[in-house]
């Protein structure tokens, strides 16, 4: 699985928005995050939540577009493309 750090402010805001299941399986990490909007996604993505220690606090499977999710406490977050 291809993972991509959002360490920038364009690569926050693109996302996995232009991505496309052709391209592979693909890993968003966004780290200093503890919440996540899927507004203009083409498909559903599964989200986690993260600790400071890298441990799932809790996960959302199959988010479809324009939702918004937010955990107190997380620290960063893995989004995949289902």
């Amino acid at each position: 699985m291809r993972e991509i750090v959002a360490n920038t402010f364009w690569k926050r805001l693109v996302g996995l928005i232009f991505w496309k299941k052709s391209d592979g399986p693909v890993r968003l990490i966004i780290p200093r995050c503890n919440a996540i909007h899927t507004c203009f996604m083409r498909r559903p993505v599964d989200v986690y939540f993260m600790d400071k220690d890298d441990n799932t606090m809790m996960g959302f499977l199959a988010v479809p577009p324009w939702r918004i999710l937010y955990y107190r406490g997380a620290v960063s977050v893995h989004e995949e493309l289902c």
